[in-house]
Order: C-alpha cells, then structure tokens, then sequence
C-alpha cells in the first residue's frame, strides 16, 4: 500500500505546474536632459553626471543642484524647445 502511495507521488509531480523563472534584470537607464544656459540658449543632450562632469571641467569648479551659494549655469529640460514647454526639470550650479 505505501509503495502504491509514493508511485502515484512520484507520477503526479511529473504533471505539477513549474515555476515560471524571474524576468530578467531590466539595464539601469539614464536620463538625459536638454540643457540650456540662464540665457535660454540652447547647449546640448546628455544625462546629469556627463553634464556636470562638463561643467567642472570647463569652469574648474564644483557643480551641484543645490543653489546655496551657487550661481546657475544651466538648465535641464526632458522635452525639446525647453523654455518655450515650461519649467526646468534640472538646475545645476557652479560654486565658485
């Protein structure tokens, strides 16, 4: 009786549902921004770190969002035409 008991055990778990595997990892994703200066010209398109590694590069300072002490040196928009579509989304500023 206990043999005929594990047979059908053994039978039944060949038809039981599997898991089905995790998804796989989505790449992290950047965002990038359309920058302008405090003029509203336009600069060009990249995410925040390559944008602020430009900055402090170019000005020789360190370039934050926070405007304590800080003097504005571009904007950030997600939407092309910047200024014209509505508020930053992004503010850096140079601490000289």
């Amino acid at each position: 009786m206990l043999t005929v008991a594990f047979l059908l055990a053994l039978t039944g778990m060949g038809f039981t549902k599997k898991p089905a595997p995790a998804p796989a990892a989505q790449p992290a994703r950047f965002a990038s921004y359309y920058w302008y200066d405090p003029s509203n010209n336009y600069i060009d398109f990249n995410d925040i770190d390559t944008e602020t590694y430009d900055l402090e590069d170019e000005y020789g300072v360190y370039v934050d969002q926070n405007s304590i002490g800080g003097t504005l040196l571009e904007k950030g928009y997600v939407m092309p035409g910047g200024p014209i579509y509505g508020f930053a989304t992004i503010l850096l500023y140079g601490h000289f």
